[in-house]
């Protein structure tokens, strides 16, 4: 398995990368990193630590570069608020889901795809919570 980055260059140049592609880009990262496990089965291991670490990381880069109310900081946020999903961290999840979610209306609108797909992942979680 290949370890995460731990240089902030790489974490750069890892968010750039999956802000360039999509959300997915980060997801599919997290699913790398668990191999051949479902990360929903994961729970706590060293694996799972270690992709909310990365994801931790990514928002706290995302907000010191772009700052608070830029959409690259709202996608971090979305990404690991999904991370949190899937782990069945719905609290967290919605947490995640509702600071996102503002940004994503000032740039967007309301009836925008991406903003669209946030409420709608934002009412699963609340429901899930």
């Amino acid at each position: 398995m290949e370890a995460l980055p731990r240089s902030q260059s790489d974490v750069i140049n890892t968010l750039a990368d999956a802000i360039a592609g999509s959300p997915a880009s980060v997801r599919a990262l997290v699913v790398n990193l668990a191999s051949d496990h479902d990360i929903q089965s994961l729970g706590a291991t060293e694996i799972v630590d270690e992709a909310l670490a990365y994801h931790k990381e990514l928002v706290d880069i995302a907000r010191n570069c772009y700052g608070s109310q830029h959409m690259n900081y709202a996608i971090a946020l979305n990404n690991l608020a999904e991370l949190y999903f899937q782990l069945k961290h719905f609290a967290e999840a919605v947490v995640r889901f509702e600071q996102a979610l503002p940004i994503c209306r000032r740039v967007f609108g309301d009836k925008h795809k991406n903003t669209v797909g946030l409420m709608r992942n934002l009412n699963y979680a609340r429901a899930a919570a």
